[in-house]
Formats: structure tokens, sequence, C-alpha cells
């Protein structure tokens, strides 16, 4: 039987949960079945995806604003590039990649177009009038794909509510990891200084200026606290291995501030590395965090309460060992080959 051949195109190659998903589905599809290529602006996504033997192609003008100029060209990059590669499936990631892509797929006549959206980018901090902007794009380019791919239902139902797709087009696929592979924190919890990690590039939807007045507001009731933060313009910078760096730098709770997101992978990587975790009540985390069972979950945009929240942690070593125990026994149903599986099937059929 013939391999289908699929061809993956993300926006940004820069570090993230989207490129995550990407990195982990196209190096555990089935290559008896499927020929892959996947491409993206030069960074450390390709960099990676290209030392797993699988092959890439650069899209030069790709880049996370909008600039109608690069936009352009990076639209006719993308149709050059289906028109000689004809992949029988397009996998879209990413709301630019998934408007322009959808677009030059149609044109170059690509039988079946897939689209990933972690967490709707309508969504983020920004201007009002910018959002509106995004989700008319969303629905405009939504016929033009056949499958709509979200991972929380959260992001489900916003679909629904705003309209952008029948219900028919929409798939809900959990993210997954490999779970068995994340060495769990025996954290100490020394009275000298608790040190609070988050795993996160400082964009504003990541929320980092509220987990920062959170932790001056600990510091302002004498706690001694020294916040970790591993990403993109952050003072630590991106790493390679950022669980390995907390890991060493011997972390005990981790933190995540986010006033939007989808289902984030770092929630479930926390989860498997058995820290006690505090997480906004933002897009599906709280379809996988139980308030006060296997976390505990605090309002976006409220250093007051995020601060509370990490305060009984502090407080509670019994709390905190609790919570961390269950999210290791729950994070078992977001398993990696459970993901591929069911991506699999989307695509053969």
């Amino acid at each position: 039987m013939a391999k289908k051949k699929v061809l993956f195109i993300i926006t940004q190659s820069q570090l993230g949960g989207a490129q995550k998903w990407l990195f982990d589905t196209v190096t555990n599809l089935d290559s008896d079945q499927f020929e892959i290529i996947t491409a993206a602006p030069a960074g450390p996504l390709i960099d990676r995806i290209s030392l797993a033997g699988i092959e890439t192609r650069e899209i030069k003008n790709f880049q996370r604003n909008i600039n109608p100029l690069r936009d352009i060209f990076a639209f006719w990059e993308i149709y050059s590039l289906l028109k000689k590669e004809q992949p029988e499936i397009l996998q879209l990631c990413s709301s630019k990649a998934g408007f322009l892509g959808a677009l030059a797929g149609k044109l170059a006549g690509i039988k079946k177009i897939l689209y990933r959206i972690g967490g709707w980018a309508f969504n983020d901090p920004r201007p009002a009038w910018q959002n509106q902007i995004i989700l008319w794009l969303e629905k405009i380019s939504a016929p033009l794909k056949h499958k709509i791919i979200v991972n929380s239902q959260r992001g489900y139902d916003e679909a629904l509510k705003y309209k952008i797709c029948p219900k028919e087009k929409l798939v809900l696929l959990y993210n997954g990891i490999d779970a068995d592979k994340f060495l769990i924190f025996n954290s100490q919890f020394s009275i000298k200084e608790v040190k609070i990690g988050c795993i996160a590039n400082d964009y504003p939807a990541k929320g980092l200026k509220y987990l920062h007045q959170a932790i001056k507001l600990l510091k302002a009731k004498s706690y001694q606290l020294k916040a970790i933060i591993v990403g993109t313009g952050t003072p630590i910078g991106p790493k390679d291995d950022p669980w390995q760096y907390l890991l060493e730098q011997s972390v005990d709770i981790f933190v995540i501030p986010s006033v939007k997101e989808g289902v984030p992978y770092v929630l479930l990587e926390a989860m498997a590395a058995g820290l006690p975790i505090v997480a906004t009540t933002v897009g599906g985390i709280p379809e996988i965090i139980k308030d006060g069972q296997t976390g505990l979950l605090v309002p976006p945009k409220n250093p007051e309460k995020l601060a509370a929240a990490v305060e009984r942690l502090l407080n509670d070593s019994d709390l905190r060992q609790r919570l961390a125990n269950n999210a290791r026994k729950e994070v078992a149903k977001y398993s990696l080959r459970k993901m591929i599986s069911q991506y699999q099937q989307l695509l053969s059929h």
C-alpha cells in the first residue's frame, strides 16, 4: 500500500506547546503508512525535526505578528511548496498557518486540509478589534478545512459558540505525553528559599507579570522565594531540556499564570514530574486539574489569589504531597500513545 504524504506547516519554529505537539506527532507517526514533511521558518523546531531524520522545508517569510507584505510572500511560498510536493493531507498548526495555508491548499487542490489549534488566538490579551479580525479570519477559512482539531472541551465549545464551524467538522484531541520519561521531583522545601518553577515564553498570554506580582506580595510577607522561569524572553532563556534544568534547580512548586491556554503541555509534564501545581482557570486547564484534588486553581489576572494559593502550599506539606501524588496518577489518562493512535485514525479516514 502506498504511503500517504502528509505536509505539516506551522507559523513559528520557536519552541512552545504547538511545536511540542508537532514534534511528538511527526516523530511518532507510523513511517510505514505516512511520508512526512514539515515546513516552518528556520529555528529550533526545524533543527530538531531534521535531526530526527524527517524531511523539512523552510518558509522564510513566516512570522508571528501581522506583516501584510511578508504574509503575502509567505502565502506564495506555501502555495509553491504545495504545488511541488502535492501532499495528500495538509496539516496546519496555529492561526496564521491555518489561514494562509487553508487558502493556499484550496488553490493548490489539496484533497484533505486539517487544522489544529491549541487555544483560539482571539482569546489572547490584545485590543478587542484585533481579536475580532482574528475571529473573522477563522470563520472565513473554516469552510476550506476538512477537520478542525482542538485540544480542550473549552476550545470545542467556543468553536460552536462563535459559529466558527459546524459540530461535524470539530475533533477533540487532548495532548498526550510519555509520563514515564519524567523524573519525579523530590522537593526538600528549604526554609531558606522556596523555588517557584514556570516554563513559558514571555508572551502576554502567559501572564508572567502576574506571577512576578504574586511573588512580590509573598516576599512582602517575609517569605523567601525565588522564581525560576524558563522560556524565550525570560532572564534564564529557553533550555533544550527545561525539565532537567528545573530538576537541577530543585524546584518546589510549579505555577501556570496564563490568561489564555488550550491544554498546556507543561501542565501535563508538571503532573508527571510530581510537583504541586497552581494554575489559572483558563482554557482546558480546569478539565485536567480538579481544584484541591490534583492542584490549586485560581482566576487569571489575579496576583492576590495566585499568591494566596502558593501560600497555602508553602504552609501545608500534607497538601503539597497529596496534590502531587494525585496529579501523578491522573496524568496517566493523557498518554502520548493514545494521542498518536487517535490522530492516525483521523489521517486514515
